[in-house]
């Protein structure tokens, strides 16, 4: 979770392109609050940001064009 607030018509745009949240502000706001009061309802833990993340070490060489993971057992 990044804060955004993201609005899409799933019907009309199923690749969520078209984000409505600022044509439809009332309405994304109104859902927003539901949300973050369902999460506190259940519980939701949020992720948080690791302070000792090292972008400079991230990439750990992964190119995308390993071999899969053969299956255990």
């Amino acid at each position: 979770e990044d804060g955004r607030v993201e609005l899409f018509h799933l019907a009309s745009d199923a690749g969520e392109r078209l984000n409505l949240a600022k044509k439809h502000a009332a309405q994304a706001a109104r859902l927003k609050g539901k949300l973050e009061a369902w999460r506190r309802a259940v519980g939701a833990v949020m992720p948080q940001v690791n302070p000792a993340y090292d972008p400079a070490g991230a990439d750990q060489g992964l190119t995308g064009k390993e071999a899969p993971t053969p299956p255990v057992g």
